[in-house]
């Protein structure tokens, strides 16, 4: 690869920061307008919906000569660079799908537009079973051109929690904002049900800014049997701290296209209970590192919290070994190889 160009629009999340200082990246800010829109998703929740329009994105593209466009979006933007390659020959199209079943609301006209792009590229990339689903969904005929490469992480230090284990009393941490979409209120209110009927007590930290939800409306569920203390935002050092003296990482998610809260908390030694529709949890866990439940279903959680509560020291310690080489695989060393391969399989 002569050149790496990054091509954004809109500034890098504050708590997934990275340099832009890296000499082998040239990153380009495109200037466009984007229009944001509050909408209510199919399974309920309240979610902001962002319409960016790039400008001179083809002109810029024509300007640096792309031989791959790797674009993130399958929205305007991506169609901009499908117009691109259909009068650039030399171009392949990557477009990473960045989504499962259970984050899009097409209406007919998003799932036409998506069916022409995913026709016209190359390769089509997703992070997992549930995005391969989808792009099938919309057209079966791309099986043969998706390839699956997981997020990955390497910012925490692998190794193995320690903290003593009291399945008295489990400690579990949340990290992520506090909306409807990541299923923090509808988690907390079937956790505070199972205490009362049974004579287990939580200790539960939450991590993440304050959005649908406010700390005044989950301090509601606070009981002598449920400790919750609030942290709000943090930078990932400070949440690496927190989080390596915790016994389980909740992932309520009512749809994700990956948490990557799951890799982070793996990577540290802590088991995860998580949703079927968080689509890392879908990949990466399993009975030997965690539990998935329903998020939707109390009596899908409360097996696993019947699971969770019933464990032995040894089988905990077991637990947060697994967690550890779960995770080798998909380290960024790994996903880096993975993506190798398949620039080279696509270049023309």
């Amino acid at each position: 690869m002569e050149e790496l160009i990054v091509i954004v629009n809109t500034d890098v999340e504050k708590n997934r920061l990275w340099s832009k200082e890296n000499p082998s990246i040239n990153v380009i800010k495109q200037m466009g307008l984007s229009i944001k829109r509050s909408r209510r998703h199919k399974s309920g929740f309240k979610y902001s919906s962002y319409f960016y329009i790039p400008i001179g994105q083809i002109f810029l593209l024509k300007k640096l000569k792309a031989d791959v466009v790797f674009s993130a979006e399958m929205g305007l933007r991506t169609l901009f660079v499908i117009l691109f390659a259909i009068f650039n020959k030399s171009c392949s199209v990557i477009i990473h799908f960045d989504g499962s079943i259970y984050t899009e609301i097409d209406n007919l006209f998003i799932r036409a537009l998506r069916v022409f792009m995913i026709k016209q590229a190359s390769k089509i990339l997703v992070n997992g079973e549930d995005g391969k689903k989808y792009i099938i969904g919309l057209y079966p005929q791309a099986a043969s051109k998706i390839d699956k490469i997981h997020y990955s992480c390497d910012n925490f230090k692998t190794h193995i929690n320690k903290e003593d284990w009291d399945p008295k009393s489990p400690k579990f941490i949340y990290i992520g904002s506090l909306s409807e979409r990541k299923g923090i209120y509808n988690f907390l209110e079937h956790l505070y049900r199972y205490s009362m009927q049974s004579d287990r007590s939580f200790v539960i930290s939450i991590i993440g800014e304050e959005a649908d939800f406010k700390h005044a409306d989950l301090k509601k569920f606070a009981t002598e049997k449920i400790k919750i203390s609030f942290y709000g935002f943090r930078q990932s050092l400070e949440i690496e701290e927190i989080l390596s003296h915790q016994d389980v990482c909740v992932v309520p998610s009512i749809a994700d296209s990956w948490s990557l809260v799951v890799n982070e908390s793996l990577s540290l030694g802590v088991p995860v209970l998580g949703s079927n529709r968080s689509q890392a949890v879908s990949e990466l866990i399993n009975q030997n590192n965690g539990w998935i439940f329903d998020p939707y279903s109390y009596e899908s959680l409360e097996r696993c919290l019947n699971n969770i509560v019933n464990i032995s020291d040894r089988e905990m310690g077991q637990l947060k070994t697994n967690c550890q080489l779960s995770v080798k695989m998909i380290d960024n060393s790994e996903i880096y190889k993975s993506y190798l391969s398949m620039f080279k399989r696509t270049v023309k």
